[in-house]
């Protein structure tokens, strides 16, 4: 029994760290040009931060393609029909370009509309509108990219993604160091001149944008030399299948759609926020950006539970399963429970690697030491929440989803902060009822067993 345990942990453990990194370098695009326009200032800091949300949003969205793909590609594995997995491939990656497309439109119409709404101030709101548009230009790449990671992280390979995302977040440091700061010289080297666009917040988007084409590419490639194994051929991108597009969009949209109510209340917080001034919004940006990078693990872990759910079910092994998903959420509470720990009291010097300005270190430090308390819960509801993806329970994620954004998250932050007066830390305070209660909720559910049921159900309809 303990070397079935060992066995189990060390599938995990594979599985998880190449895709925790690969996690880590693909948040890190967007915390690279925060950490590099922050140089620039308050108003640049403000204008990235407001960005920060609608990207999330999209990411979200991604989900309708690559969700679905990663439970449906995962469970085919495990049933070792690999014609089929290559058939949902090649359907996600049309459905994703197709939702890109959709999304870029949205982007360039509603931008200033968006920035409007956030109540940007007047200096913040050009630049914070150019970078959605610019970055808005490349999300049909960034849904492909997307949808193609999660088919190769289903097939238990989370190496390729992960050497993508070093890559992509390589070029766009690249870029931004090129396109975000004018002609200079550079005291450390010397006095060396380097060339520069001098394009400050602009800049920055399209360095991250160029990153996500070439992301996107690799990303092709790579899952071309998976061709002969997965029966792929370009027929199969230019064909509909309507069966494989139903079952995609049966998994795909309650997970998109979990991810769009908490993206969406992401958003409706921050107008909370945004009402407290720049300092406040530059605070809770690099506040969210450092707490990000911490709890990274906790996506890469969600991801293995995922798969190795997805492919035991699809293997008609549930025992296994539910091992191989506790002995993910057991593994995320020992890391976040270290991470945790760090956060609290290293806070201070987290903000300080974005921002030299006093006011928003004091409230970005007192921001994360208010979160620090909940991080383990909140690892605990993503890597629940993966575990039943990878069952196909996807709507159960939703509706909690849903209770714990806009029941308690939204209507606390509202009376912390407009009524109580507790400022960018009433925010946060609402933020831990909002994951503390989720994560224990999503927690119990999973202990419950509940899911198998709705796993047999996703068999019967898709015939694994």
């Amino acid at each position: 029994m303990e070397e079935k345990r060992r066995g189990t942990l060390r599938r995990v453990i594979r599985l998880a760290l190449p895709a925790v990194f690969e996690n880590v370098m693909f948040t890190l695009v967007n915390i690279v040009d925060v950490a590099m326009v922050g140089s620039l200032g308050a108003v640049a800091t403000a204008a990235a931060a407001l960005n920060a949300q609608p990207m999330w949003l999209a990411y979200a969205v991604t989900m309708i393609a690559a969700g679905g793909a990663s439970v449906l590609v995962a469970r085919c594995w495990g049933a070792k029909d690999y014609a089929l997995a290559g058939r949902y491939a090649a359907q996600a990656v049309v459905l994703g370009a197709l939702i890109g497309l959709c999304m870029t439109t949205a982007a360039e119409s509603g931008a200033g509309l968006y920035v409007a709404l956030m109540h940007a101030a007047p200096d913040v709101a050009p630049d914070a509108a150019a970078y959605m548009r610019i970055v808005g230009a490349s999300l049909p790449f960034l849904v492909a990219e997307r949808t193609m990671a999660g088919v190769l992280q289903s097939a238990g390979d989370t190496v390729t993604p992960m050497k993508i995302s070093v890559a992509a977040n390589l070029c766009n440091v690249a870029g931004n160091f090129l396109l975000i700061y004018p002609r200079r010289n550079l005291d450390w080297l010397g006095g060396l001149p380097v060339w520069g666009m001098g394009w400050g917040v602009r800049g920055a988007a399209v360095s991250t944008a160029v990153s996500i084409v070439l992301a996107a590419a690799a990303m092709a490639a790579a899952l071309r030399r998976r061709r002969d194994e997965l029966e792929l051929s370009a027929p199969r991108f230019l064909r509909f299948e309507k069966k494989r597009l139903d079952d995609l969009l049966r998994v795909g949209l309650p997970i998109a759609a979990e991810r769009i109510v908490l993206s969406s209340g992401q958003i409706l917080y921050m107008s909370v926020i945004s009402a407290l001034g720049t300092v406040a919004v530059s605070a809770h940006y690099l506040a969210t950006t450092a707490e990000g990078v911490c709890y990274n693990p906790v996506y890469g872990i969600a991801i293995a539970a995922t798969t190795l759910v997805g492919q035991a079910l699809g293997a008609g092994d549930e025992r296994r399963a539910e091992a191989e998903g506790r002995a993910c959420i057991h593994l995320c509470l020992a890391v976040m429970a270290v991470v945790s720990t760090g956060m609290y009291f290293g806070a201070e010097w987290l903000i300080r690697v974005f921002t030299s300005d006093a006011a928003v270190i004091e409230q970005g430090a007192r921001a994360l030491r208010i979160v620090a308390w909940v991080e383990t819960l909140f690892g605990a509801a993503l890597t629940s929440s993966g575990a039943l993806r990878g069952a196909g329970d996807t709507v159960v994620p939703l509706w909690l989803g849903i209770f714990s954004m806009l029941g308690l998250r939204l209507g606390a932050a509202w009376l912390f902060v407009n009524k109580l007066g507790l400022g960018l830390a009433g925010a946060w305070y609402a933020m831990d009822l909002d994951v503390g209660v989720r994560g224990a909720l999503l927690w119990l559910y999973f202990n419950s067993g509940r899911w198998k049921l709705k796993s047999r159900r996703l068999a019967a309809r898709t015939g694994q």
